[in-house]
């Protein structure tokens, strides 16, 4: 029993509410509150005194099986629930709950999630939908159906579980764990797929994913844009003015609006940017325009020259396993030259240095096993007389 829990709370489930509920959230569209009143009209009596939220929610999770995720800002303000009830609908007591604490449910696509009133809906992550091999095979290994629970997890230690567990190979993007406040993964799910976990984490934490080079590669939502940058137009250059004077905001909610209606633009934005950043003295907006600067100037992470490509795609070698972990970059390519027997050199970078370089590999094509070492090392390979080269 779990503390803060004055007598033992008892309810009535239906057997088919889970199903019932999945094959509500495999629709298209529905409506939530009437579906949430129609499965979850079983009579609960409960006494809550001081029960962190997240407790209280486990309490009708563990009960309902039903997919319920806490949206990471809602746990930072560490809510706690007091409420008596007897023989009071199920969902008349949720919303109770959730009135109080002044929160919502939101059903999105896999699962119901926790989050402040008048949370405007995300946008939904782009499928997975395998065109090669490599990607076919990627998808079948995340339909395996599986139960955990992540507490206060890093989040590369939190990709390495899930990794390991599906046998994939998932890169997490450096700059996520270089971040002044870095994200921590707490999530519990049981009986759901692993495609289906990775993308409520996804969500939850404000990440995207790429498909690349036999790796699902996790980044900031708005890093890393998928096409050149454009010059703005002029009502484009008109909004990124307006959203850049709400950078310095009292509200939250109201910055977050503008840094994100910016980084949709793309690295058009620039050199609107650096012009503000010249003048802006807010030290927040500052910090905003240069995390958005950042994540523009690392659009080309993947980029890599027509003579590299046909090289590194020539390199098929299987390599089984291996991982560096903070490993420096000499040391990486001396080891992974001695997999396949090719020469590669890394430029002097003077007292700067290269950073150090984290990364798991399964199951992974040799030239593959190059690219990737060389990205998480902040450099490209480049073809210099014959011979594979790391620049910055």
């Amino acid at each position: 029993m779990t503390a803060g829990w004055r007598s033992r709370p008892s309810i009535l489930v239906c057997a088919s509410l889970w199903a019932a509920l999945c094959s509500a959230a495999a629709a298209e569209t529905y409506d939530l509150e009437a579906t949430l009143r129609k499965e979850l009209a079983r009579k609960v009596s409960f006494e809550f005194k001081d029960t962190p939220l997240p407790e209280a929610v486990q309490f009708f999770f563990t009960l309902t099986k039903l997919t319920v995720v806490l949206d990471p800002e809602v746990g930072k303000a560490n809510p706690q629930v007091t409420l008596t009830v007897k023989d009071m609908p199920m969902h008349e007591a949720l919303k109770r709950i959730m009135d109080d604490a002044g929160l919502e449910f939101q059903q999105r696509s896999m699962g119901f999630y926790i989050v402040k009133k008048g949370t405007p809906k995300p946008e939904l992550l782009k499928p997975i939908t395998p065109v090669a091999e490599w990607e076919k095979e990627f998808h079948k290994k995340l339909q395996k159906k599986v139960s955990f629970e992540l507490v206060d997890t890093p989040l590369d230690e939190a990709f390495a579980f899930i990794g390991n567990m599906c046998k994939c190979n998932l890169i997490v993007d450096p700059a996520l764990l270089k971040e002044a406040a870095p994200r921590t993964v707490n999530y519990k799910v049981r009986d759901i797929t692993l495609e289906a976990a990775l993308m409520q984490i996804m969500r939850l934490y404000d990440l995207n994913y790429k498909l690349r080079d036999e790796a699902m590669f996790i980044h900031d939502q708005w890093a890393y844009a998928e096409k050149p940058a454009a010059p703005l137009n002029a009502p484009q250059l008109v909004a990124v003015d307006k959203a850049v004077q709400q950078l310095g905001a009292d509200d939250f909610d109201t910055r977050e609006r503008a840094s994100k209606t910016i980084a949709a633009l793309g690295g058009g934005a620039a050199p609107a940017l650096q012009a503000a950043l010249a003048q802006v003295k807010d030290p927040e907006a500052r910090m905003r325009l240069k995390n958005l600067l950042d994540h523009f100037a690392a659009a080309d992470f993947f980029s890599e020259s027509p003579e590299v490509k046909a090289v590194l795609d020539a390199l098929e070698r299987p390599v089984a396993t291996f991982e560096f972990v903070d490993t420096p970059l000499d040391e990486c390519l001396a080891f992974v030259s001695s997999l396949g027997k090719v020469k590669l050199t890394a430029a002097d970078t003077g007292n700067a240095g290269w950073p150090t370089v984290s990364l798991r590999i399964t199951d992974m094509k040799f030239g593959n096993a190059l690219r990737w070492t060389a990205r998480l090392a902040g450099g490209k390979l480049v073809l210099k007389d014959g011979v594979l080269r790391v620049e910055k």
